[in-house]
């Protein structure tokens, strides 16, 4: 009796030490190989306001910080490189045991015009969205939130910048601010459609004369072909209002994409799908077409490796799905009815290639080479 007594004790004890391993390292210190190293004086994110740039300096960092992980494995950037216009450049994304995500992490730029967030537009808050990945069972795992006050006032150097910019020091609420100030301030305007489109604005139907003739041939066409609709230049290349829409991947989706709590969300409780005439399934946020070029995998599951895939898709592969996006159908009369069926373009390889020339013309140099928006943790030997 006395031995399962002693049994139990051990049992116990062995399993506290376990607990409070696990719980310590969840908020266990930098890793050595790291230094963060941040410009005297912070980089303009905000124009002159200096608390604002303090705010989106503790930001750049926290991005970039596999601390914001419960196994320091991964950060935010380990899914958005700034190189890849803040896209991953893989079908899916290694979470911090090294699982999967089930959909494709998407590039982002000028995030304050940004209507919704995440494939299925569940959070239209930046402020309450940039968390979510931090606390995903599958992304970064931390289940309390709270723990990573905790674990970030062990460093010296977040001390220091959040009382820098704070009157509270470090909260979930300011490390929230501190994220959305930063992913706010990654602006893309300076491609060589900006650059031609800003003298241009009253003749935007017309050749831009700094463009090739197969630049303009695809600005052409895609103005002409209806691709304006989903991907407005005056909206960032998306929609401004209901951004979301169903492109005709499949006939039947196993990843239904919007659901009644996004609508709700946005909306108010008690929104009948009916009233908007069309259902849920298989609509997607419709993403920015803003440096595209360089965002590849394409769609929610990443299921296009090339703009050529994407291109052959729209051209010929539309499948006729019941709730497939008005934009992406055409109608035709039969014995007096009318008749609704998904567009077919039948591309040629020229204007799929022209087309594809003047989405290249969307890529931001400037913004994936500039250092405020850049990893600020040097590597130690």
């Amino acid at each position: 009796m006395k031995i399962k007594i002693y049994i139990l004790v051990l049992l116990s004890f062995t399993s506290f030490c376990f607990i409070q391993s696990c719980t310590k390292s969840v908020e266990q210190t930098q890793l050595k190989s790291q230094k963060l190293v941040l410009p005297e004086t912070s980089f303009s994110y905000y124009n002159e306001d200096t608390i604002l740039n303090n705010q989106a300096t503790i930001g750049r960092a926290l991005f970039y910080d596999k601390n914001l992980s419960a196994t320091n494995a991964v950060a935010c950037a380990s899914c958005h490189f700034q190189e890849n216009a803040f896209a991953d450049g893989k079908q899916f994304s290694s979470g911090f045991k090294t699982e999967l995500t089930n959909r494709n992490a998407m590039a982002f730029n000028n995030l304050a015009i940004n209507d919704g967030f995440f494939w299925d537009l569940r959070e239209f808050d930046l402020k309450e969205m940039v968390l979510k990945p931090v606390s995903n069972h599958i992304e970064m795992g931390f289940t309390d939130i709270n723990l990573i006050c905790k674990k970030l006032e062990q460093f010296p150097h977040y001390k220091k910048l959040f009382d820098n910019a704070y009157s509270n020091g470090i909260t979930t609420s300011n490390i929230a601010n501190s994220l959305q100030l930063f992913l706010k301030s990654i602006k893309s305007n300076n491609s060589k459609f900006d650059l031609n489109i800003k003298p241009n604005q009253s003749n935007f139907l017309n050749d831009f004369p700094n463009y090739t003739y197969e630049e303009n041939y695809g600005k052409q066409l895609f103005m002409k072909d209806g691709c304006i609709n989903c991907h407005s230049p005056f909206s960032n290349f998306q929609r401004s209002w209901n951004n979301w829409a169903n492109i005709g991947l499949d006939l039947n989706y196993t990843d239904k994409g919007l659901n009644i709590q996004s609508f709700e969300k946005r909306f108010g409780t008690g929104i009948g799908m009916s009233e908007f005439g069309f259902g849920l399934e298989g609509n997607f946020k419709i993403p920015s077409l803003r440096n595209i070029a360089l965002t590849a995998p394409y769609m929610h599951d990443g299921r296009f490796a090339t703009l050529n895939d994407v291109m052959d898709h729209y051209s010929d592969n539309i499948k006729n799905h019941k709730n497939l996006s008005w934009e992406l159908t055409e109608t035709s009369s039969q014995d007096g009815v009318l008749l609704t069926k998904p567009k077919r373009l039948n591309y040629s390889n020229q204007e799929k290639q022209a087309i594809i020339a003047f989405l290249k013309t969307l890529t931001d140099y400037t913004m994936i080479s500039d250092p405020k928006f850049s990893n600020p943790f040097q590597v130690e030997n």
